[in-house]
């Protein structure tokens, strides 16, 4: 029996949640987020140039940003410190998806 009582159990394995019932298994694809981004079929070259293009806009975005605060309104507060805090946390969790070791079963 499983937690719940009623004889069900549940098991995530490569992404799926399989629930063991009485009368047999049933597999059923799992949708969380989570999931799917741990999951990805997508091959390591193809996730590194991913990160490149993104921290290349994140570069090229930010830069143009702070040149037209200098330019228009630089005695005002520094505006572009919030996209640059903001998608540099992004940009982060992206490098640290990318770059982390693959989980083993």
């Amino acid at each position: 029996m499983g937690p719940s009582g009623r004889g069900f159990v549940s098991d995530r394995r490569d992404g799926h949640l399989t629930v063991s019932g009485s009368d047999g298994s049933v597999a059923i694809k799992c949708v969380c987020l989570a999931c799917l981004v741990m999951t990805s079929t997508k091959s390591e070259t193809a996730r590194k140039w991913g990160l490149r293009v993104h921290v290349l806009c994140y570069l090229l975005s930010n830069v143009g940003q702070v040149f037209t605060w200098y330019y228009a309104t630089p005695d005002h507060f520094f505006w572009p410190i919030w996209s640059i805090l903001a998608w540099g946390i992004g940009l982060a969790f992206h490098a640290w998806s990318v770059n982390r070791r693959p989980v083993r079963n």
